[in-house]
């Protein structure tokens, strides 16, 4: 390769015709890569999220095509969130670079294919920079790997961190001259994930991982100043606070309120009620005590998620608003504070962990009449882009925009906003920094607020301060870097990869504020004090500026801000010892236990001697109290949670049922949730662990992975049916409301007849449907189908396509299938106008109808066809007893005739 020559100022051809400049360090970017092209060095660019990595990585294309005259071509994988920006930037900073972009349906694919892809008569390629996603290569991954690229860059490379996960396979037998990993995600706190992505730059040279742990692994001793030589060449990692000097000032405060009278009664009852899972201590259950702390964690949110209110219940919608915000202490304060931001002009993103807190916020925002936006794990695709272009859009009314914590992350730029609002903390602070970063990047012209709102005196100040003080500082130094691969957030026994706490911590901090809030008599719990938001703002604990805690990516990262390399000083961390080291008798009034163990022998009384019917009519009013109370049930609480609200349920005679449990490594328990309900959205589910994968966002996880958690899935419901085969079964009866036998996988509760009748009802689907994608779209449903009540016009075509639809996408993901043009659906399912039909409640019933009209269909084939094979076998002894019948005729009347017999030989020629 050429030798190097340093860019001493931005070259004319990068910028395009708006004379855009690369700031100071995005040049000194753009030399380094420059260098390790000509080096012959693959390499990362890991600045931190904000810094313009992607205008850093256009730019060097630009200076290999005009430098070198190296035309491509370029091969960009990148999110599906992220690649219509990759298409904006490339034609502003490259415009003499022709890029295409390889996505959609495969007839689209084709059209590309013929007519975008190559020159007929020379066989050269048309395109310098080809832009797709990861889900289309990995469809297409025969004929994209069958190209030599000049370049192969991956953004949000971090995906590629586990070295068995499909995309990482297919991508590491491409043929490639350069590669280049693009992520603002630091790396995680684990030495093997770090040697999976040097193994995908540089196979050769990081070759074997039992090399590479055995030369650094001993880092926790002896230091890492060998690994940073090492690394010298192939990363690169910068962050705001040293580079970005014009960026605004960042400024978080930590607004702590209390809990509403509400809160603290349903706060003590959670705790009451797991007495003596909490007594136990130590040698209580970690998943008990992560269950409880989870619950605990909702009621500090807001009380509709451990008890949803009755839709009767109020008169109007002012009511209503008011007994929303009163039920939470945080929402009394987000309601101040949205209110005086308004009036100031300020825009606002709010993140939450959970997903039903945000439809509890979207409920606030609409009755407050604050437009907004939303984003969470089940927005995908145009609709995900739709959102971020209303609200980023010239003179947009938009005041607030929704998102949850952990979807907020891809490549998102939400400059247009100045304010955020963390309304409930991750246990690990770095995902809250990735959140704060979606406002606090290039482009943005005023000071950053950031309001983290904590609940006081309970579980979730206690992690804040142990997050700040512990696992930052002590857990998360680079001298405790895990050389096995996992993460290393703990020393010695783990609970759970989902939190960084073990058994003894989560006791104590199950313990934090408790005995205060018990001093409180019951009943007369006191409602926060009335005070002033400005007064609330002038008293929180405000930090500027600050980078946030470190993790151990950050700090084996730090070292590589250009090429200098500083030793790290490890100082001792005193932690404080535990504040709280009173038994759980001692904290829990004797006299409210009392009570509680009363009330639950009294329901099992009354469910004993209860007639059958009398038990399932109160059940259906203890567990919902009505109808409306059912829906905003599934609304708030969702199937997935241990909600109160389901503990609540009369229990059974005898002893309680031990629920089996199944452990499984690799996945944390969101994973496991988003796999199951993935799973349920599929027919023959492990034959279409892609399709899962793509649905459950689970793309970075290996097939084997995918096929051992399907296998646990399946296997363990299969078990836990027969198990309970004796036993009497309950039912709901709703669809979808499925009760029976249950167990659980790590920390998930699974419904095994549930997710069985969904396998099964889906079965009809995944035998009709082809799983050729060409003979896939010549399919027509077999069937004679009634006519549907839509307000379009709905033919045979449109059921054949709905039905592909489901089989692509899962059962009930409506808007993906509109979204799909190759399903001409987009125009008739889900119109805008609510009142127009069909809407998802609509497509529901009809594809339930077609599914069954494909049973009945399957069913009478099977039966033609045994009918077909038991009458060619009676046709064939029928045939067989004439010809019989027939020769003892001939022989009779040859006798008769006093003919002599015929020869053995000739008798066998008459047969």
């Amino acid at each position: 390769r050429p030798r190097f020559v340093a860019l001493k100022k931005q070259p004319s051809y990068i910028g395009g015709h708006e004379g855009l400049e690369l700031r100071d360090y995005q040049l000194n970017g753009l030399n380094w890569l420059a260098h390790s092209w000509c080096k012959g060095n693959s390499c990362i660019l890991a600045d931190e999220m904000g810094l313009g990595k992607t205008i850093q990585t256009i730019s060097f294309l630009n200076y290999l095509f005009h430098e070198h005259q190296l035309y491509g071509p370029f091969l960009l994988v990148v999110p599906l969130s992220t690649l219509t920006s990759w298409q904006r930037e490339i034609q502003t900073w490259a415009s003499q670079m022709n890029a295409v972009v390889y996505l959609g349906d495969i007839n689209s694919r084709n059209m590309i294919r013929t007519h975008e892809w190559m020159h007929p008569q020379t066989k050269r390629l048309k395109f310098n920079i080809l832009l797709t996603t990861y889900e289309i290569l990995l469809k297409d991954k025969a004929f994209l790997g069958g190209l030599n690229w000049a370049f192969i860059g991956v953004d949000e490379a971090h995906r590629l961190k586990n070295g068995d996960s499909l995309l990482y396979k297919t991508l590491i037998d491409f043929k490639s001259n350069h590669r280049l990993l693009i992520t603002g995600t630091p790396l995680q706190n684990s030495l093997k994930e770090l040697w999976s992505l040097l193994h995908f730059i540089m196979p050769e040279k990081f070759s074997s991982w039992e090399d590479f742990e055995e030369e650094h692994g001993k880092g926790r001793e002896y230091g890492y100043a060998s690994l940073h030589k090492e690394l010298e060449p192939f990363l690169l990692r910068r962050v705001k606070k040293d580079v970005e000097k014009s960026l605004p000032a960042k400024v978080e405060q930590i607004l702590r309120m209390e809990m509403s009278a509400l809160q603290k009664q349903y706060y003590k009852w959670i705790l009451t009620r797991n007495y003596k899972a909490l007594s136990k201590g130590s040698k209580g259950s970690t998943s008990g005590f992560l269950n409880i702390m989870m619950e605990l964690k909702k009621c500090c949110n807001h009380c509709y998620l451990i008890k949803p209110p009755d839709n009767n219940e109020f008169y109007n919608k002012q009511e209503a608003l008011q007994h929303l915000i009163r039920s939470s202490g945080k929402l009394i304060l987000l309601d101040k504070l949205l209110i005086r931001l308004r009036e100031r002009g300020n825009r606002v993103l709010i993140f939450s962990q959970m997903v039903r807190m945000l439809d509890i916020l979207a409920e606030y925002l609409k009755y407050r009449q604050f437009p907004f936006q939303r984003l969470d794990g089940s927005i995908k695709g145009e609709l995900r882009k739709q959102a971020l272009d209303h609200f980023n859009a010239e003179g947009s009314e938009d005041f607030c925009f929704l998102l949850s914590t952990r979807a907020g992350g891809l490549g998102i730029n939400l400059a247009s906003a100045d304010t955020v609002v963390i309304f409930d903390s991750d246990w690990n602070p770095q995902n809250d920094l990735q959140a704060q970063a979606r406002a606090h990047r290039i482009g943005q012209k005023k000071q950053v607020n950031i309001y983290r709102l904590v609940t006081k005196g309970s579980v979730e100040e206690d992690i804040l301060e142990r997050a700040k003080k512990k696992m930052v500082l002590d857990h998360l130094v680079i001298q405790r870097m895990d050389t096995t691969g996992k993460t290393v957030l703990h020393t010695g026994s783990a609970p759970s990869s989902s939190t960084p706490f073990n058994k003894e911590e989560l006791s104590a901090i199950l313990k934090f504020g408790a005995e205060e809030l018990f001093k409180e008599p019951e009943g007369e719990e006191q409602e926060p004090q009335e005070m002033d938001i400005d007064e609330i703002l002038k008293r929180a604990e405000t930090h500027e500026n600050e980078p946030g805690p470190l993790t151990v990516g950050d700090e084996l990262l730090s070292q590589f801000k250009v090429a200098n390399f500083s030793n790290m000083d490890e100082d001792d961390i005193e932690l404080e010892p535990e504040r709280n080291s009173k038994n759980w008798e001692e904290i829990i009034p004797e006299d409210q236990r009392r009570r509680l163990e009363e009330e639950e022998r009294q329901k099992e009384l009354e469910e004993i001697y209860m007639l059958p019917r009398m038990r399932n009519c109160a059940k259906q009013i203890s567990f919902n109290g009505s109808e409306g109370r059912r829906s905003r049930s599934r609304r708030y609480s969702g199937s997935d949670s241990d909600s109160i609200s389901e503990r609540k349920r009369p229990k059974k005679r005898g002893r309680p049922r031990t629920i089996p449990r199944e452990t499984i490594k690799g996945f944390t328990d969101a994973e496991i949730r988003r796999f199951i309900k993935s799973y349920k959205k599929f027919g023959g589910p492990l034959e279409r662990l892609d399709a899962i994968a793509r649905d459950a966002e689970l793309v970075d996880k290996s097939e084997t992975d995918l096929r051992r958690l399907g296998e646990l899935v399946h296997n363990g419901c299969i078990k836990a049916l027969k198990d309970n085969s004796s036993g009497t079964e309950r039912t709901g009866g709703r669809l979808g409301k499925v009760k029976g036998p249950t167990f659980r996988i790590s920390g998930v509760q699974v419904n095994a007849k549930l997710v069985i009748s969904h396998e099964e009802e889906l079965i009809p689907l995944h035998k009709s449907i082809p799983s050729d994608p060409e003979e896939r779209k010549q399919y027509t449903i077999p069937c004679h189908t009634k006519a549907a009540h839509f307000d379009i016009d709905w033919g045979k075509e449109d059921d054949s396509n709905l039905l592909i639809g489901i089989y692509e996408y899962g059962y009930g993901s409506w808007e993906m299938i509109k979204m799909d043009p190759d399903l001409s659906l987009t125009h008739k399912i889900l119109p805008d106008d609510p009142d127009k039909k069909p809407q998802a409640k609509q497509l529901q019933t009809r594809a339930d109808y077609l599914i069954k009209l494909l049973s009945k269909d399957l069913a009478r084939k099977e039966a033609q066809r045994l009918s077909g094979v038991g009458g060619s076998k009676r046709r064939k002894a029928r045939a067989k007893k004439n010809k019989a019948m027939k020769s003892i005729k001939v022989k009779e009347e040859i006798k008769s005739d006093s003919s002599p017999l015929p020869s053995e030989k000739s008798d066998e020629d008459d047969d």
